[in-house]
């Protein structure tokens, strides 16, 4: 006769934690309860049957590593991928410079090791330290330059005498542009012009007319001569001065804003050879520093260690550079989206839901009593209800090592081909298995 007994089917966190889940940025999710189904029943002839839930073989939520924006979408719901597929991306801008930045930190713990290591070849401590001494000695000689310099800038000894000559010249130019100006020699040789001139045509009009001799008109004209004479000369004498002293003026001025240059540039010459003084004497000191560091081994170690400190964040940036591109970790289906294009994520934010239901498992649960017939490889016989998979061969793929604590009984695990996809999760199957 058979005997049917009927009991929950539950999932325990101890078979699941047994079996084994996918972890990471990738999370199994297994269903958290199941309808009540019919448990075992067993005939005469020693065949026991079993009633279980289809289930995915592997669900998968996917999270991103990284926070940030999405800047693309490339699958959506009921999408097949492979594994490796890019689901979605992160904007990569800013890792990208981190990566960027990473990388010159790098090449600069290199170089200061390459530096460190081959700095005591170029020249030996002594003729180093040496190289200080004179760049100091030099450092001081270019100081006392520039408090000279700088003594005569603030002073303007050359300036000020060149001021001077400027402004007398200035005062002799506007001098002989006043006597110009108010002509009083030239006026006065003018006036002479001007009578002579004009006493020797009143005396041709009358030599002409016979009235006077040609003695008093030759006098007449050599006055005229004279005055002529005289006025062009107090012309010419008076511009002469007043070009003199313009040439004059202007060579005071070229003199004094030379001054000024001269006075600028010697102060600038002073500040510039100080400068360098100063730089030279910080290279010297360096070089004597490195060769110093160099001579102690110790800090070789500590450069080193300086570069695998940097190395090590520069993997860093480089895998989260590569973390932006999110990728199915599985080929399946996709069962569930909730990213978009422009969402802000964290790590701990779900992306995607992946099902890869190429193979399903079933799950039945045992009583103590039957336990002891279950074995993993033992042949099976599935038949799905409410589908035309009946009598479908299959094998058992797994058993629980102990009994789940508030049903008493044992998870067991039946693993199904479903390559064609006619299995769904949540289908119930009838088991037949022999004692």
């Amino acid at each position: 006769m058979k005997k049917i007994v009927l009991f929950p089917l539950l999932f325990g966190v101890c078979f699941a934690a047994a079996m084994g889940t996918i972890g990471c940025a990738n999370k199994v999710v297994q269903p958290s309860a199941v309808p009540q189904v019919q448990g075992a029943g067993s005939d005469n002839s020693g065949t026991m049957i079993y009633t279980g839930v289809v289930i995915p073989q592997s669900e998968i939520q996917i999270m991103s590593k990284v926070s940030g924006t999405i800047a693309s979408v490339n699958a959506d719901i009921g999408s097949q991928v492979r594994a490796g597929a890019a689901l979605c991306k992160v904007d990569d801008t800013d890792i990208k410079l981190q990566v960027e930045q990473a990388q010159a930190q790098y090449n600069a713990a290199l170089t200061a090791l390459d530096n460190m290591k081959n700095g005591i070849t170029v020249q030996s401590a002594t003729q180093l330290s040496q190289a200080v001494d004179k760049a100091k000695l030099d450092l001081s000689t270019a100081q006392t330059n520039y408090n000279q310099a700088k003594s005569n800038y603030d002073a303007h000894t050359q300036v000020n005498q060149a001021r001077l000559t400027l402004n007398n010249a200035t005062t002799a130019y506007n001098n002989a542009k006043g006597m110009l100006d108010s002509n009083t020699t030239v006026t006065q040789a003018q006036n002479a012009y001007n009578d002579a001139e004009e006493a020797y045509n009143s005396a041709k009009q009358l030599y002409d007319a016979g009235g006077i001799a040609k003695n008093q008109f030759d006098a007449a004209q050599s006055a005229l001569s004279t005055t002529q004479a005289i006025l062009t000369m107090a012309q010419t004498n008076t511009q002469q001065s007043v070009d003199t002293a313009r040439n004059q003026m202007d060579s005071a001025q070229q003199a004094y804003d030379s001054a000024v240059l001269n006075e600028k540039n010697g102060l600038d010459a002073a500040q510039s050879a100080l400068d360098n003084a100063n730089l030279g004497l910080k290279t010297a000191q360096n070089n004597y520093s490195l060769t110093s560091r160099v001579l102690n081994p110790g800090n070789i170690k500590s450069a080193q260690a300086s570069v695998d400190l940097a190395k090590a964040t520069l993997d860093v940036a480089k895998r989260q550079l590569d973390d932006t591109v999110i990728a199915a970790p599985i080929s399946g289906s996709i069962s569930a989206k909730t990213v978009q294009k422009g969402m802000l994520i964290t790590p701990a934010v779900p992306l995607f839901t992946l099902v890869d239901s190429s193979v399903v498992n079933i799950m039945i649960h045992v009583n103590q009593d039957d336990i002891n017939s279950m074995q993993a490889g033992k042949d099976v016989v599935i038949s799905i209800q409410n589908t035309d998979i009946k009598d479908h061969p299959g094998k058992i793929f797994a058993v629980s090592s102990s009994a789940d604590l508030q049903t008493g009984m044992f998870a067991v695990k039946i693993a199904m081909d479903n390559s064609d996809g006619a299995l769904k999760g949540g289908m119930f199957a009838d088991i037949t298995i022999k004692k």
